[in-house]
C-alpha cells in the first residue's frame, strides 16, 4: 500500500502504512504514520492505528537534532514515554527536529502481540517508520 501525500504551500503531508509484520510476526494489525512537514528542518509525525486522526499528547515528545552531540529531547505528555527515544533517535538520522506522537493503543487489541505489546513494539516500529521516512525524508549523511 502507497502512502498518500498532500501538499500546501510551505507544507506536506503524508499518510505512510506501517507493516510491523515484516519486522515482528506477532502484530498483524497495521499502524500508519502520519508525517507533516512543516518547513526545512522540522516534522510532526504521528502513529497509530487506522483511521487518522490519531490521539494527540498520548504519548508525545520533541527532539532536535544537535551538531556536536546527541539530540536534545523532551517528553511533552504525562506517562508512558516510549516516543522520547525515538523521537531522538529520529532527529539525529533526517537532522530534523521532531514532533512524534504515538497512539500504539490500537495494539492492544492485537491478541498476537500479548499485553506488552506497545513496549515490544518500539523496535519493529522504528524499523518500519525507517524504512518509510526513507521513502520521504533525505538522510543526512555524518
Amino acid at each position: 500500500m502507497a502512502g498518500v501525500t498532500q501538499t500546501t504551500p510551505g507544507i506536506t503531508l503524508h499518510t505512510l502504512p506501517l507493516d510491523l509484520s515484516r519486522f515482528d510476526a506477532a502484530f498483524s494489525s497495521p499502524l500508519f504514520a502520519q508525517l507533516t512537514v512543516l518547513g526545512p528542518g522540522v516534522a510532526m509525525l504521528a502513529v497509530g492505528g487506522q483511521p487518522p486522526p490519531f490521539a494527540w499528547a498520548r504519548d508525545t515528545s520533541v527532539a532536535l537534532p544537535r551538531p556536536n552531540g546527541p539530540p536534545a529531547a523532551t517528553t511533552l505528555s504525562k506517562g508512558s514515554s516510549a516516543s522520547l527515544t525515538l523521537s531522538s533517535r529520529l532527529a539525529k538520522r533526517y537532522s530534523t527536529q521532531f514532533f512524534l506522537s504515538l497512539d500504539l493503543s490500537s495494539l492492544a487489541s492485537d491478541s498476537t502481540a500479548g499485553p506488552a505489546s506497545a513496549e515490544r513494539a518500539i523496535l519493529p516500529l522504528e524499523r518500519a517508520l525507517v524504512e518509510a521516512l526513507d521513502t520521504v525524508l533525505e538522510r543526512k549523511k555524518r
